[in-house]
């Protein structure tokens, strides 16, 4: 057999090997016979639609035998592309002027609310455990919203590094 041959593993396990062939043009018949001779495969089924060819066989018929055999039809068998990722996830632009004044309003806000719980627990002179927790989250809040700020410091920093050449 003259043609060369290349064909992907799109699956394999002991006894099962799928080959998807790549070209216009199917594998013609003398070479499924051919695949069909190999030892350790009982059955090949051709899969037109797919563009694939299922091997069957014992558990000795793997992808490494396969391969051995077939390096002697002209037939490369190379493995599947790596699969592109489903989500690639964009960068956050935290350094956008419109982000930077929500967060600040944000800021400002929750440094109001906070102020107005204090101011309420002071005059009332009455411990109510909900303020507190009030309080205690509101400034976490703000703890957040403060290293947010400070990362993005560092890394305009950094950028500004770059662009300069240091």
């Amino acid at each position: 057999m003259t043609d060369t041959y290349v064909m992907e593993l799109a699956h394999a396990m002991p006894g099962r090997i799928r080959l998807r062939w790549r070209g216009d043009d199917a594998p013609p018949h003398p070479f499924l016979a051919r695949l069909e001779a190999l030892p350790h495969v009982s059955e090949v089924q051709c899969r037109f639609a797919t563009r694939s060819v299922l091997l069957l066989g014992d558990s000795s018929l793997t992808a490494d035998t396969v391969r051995a055999a077939t390096a002697k039809l002209g037939v490369t068998i190379v493995d599947p592309p790596p699969p592109k990722p489903v989500f690639e996830p964009k960068p956050r632009r935290s350094d956008d002027a419109k982000d930077a004044l929500w967060q600040d309003v944000e800021a400002a806000l929750l440094i109001v609310v906070m102020l107005s719980w204090v101011r309420d627990l002071l005059v009332n002179r009455v411990f109510r455990l909900s303020t507190v927790l009030l309080i205690v989250i509101t400034a976490m809040d703000l703890y957040r919203h403060w290293l947010r700020r400070q990362a993005d410091a560092k890394s305009d920093d950094a950028s500004t590094l770059e662009t300069v050449g240091v």
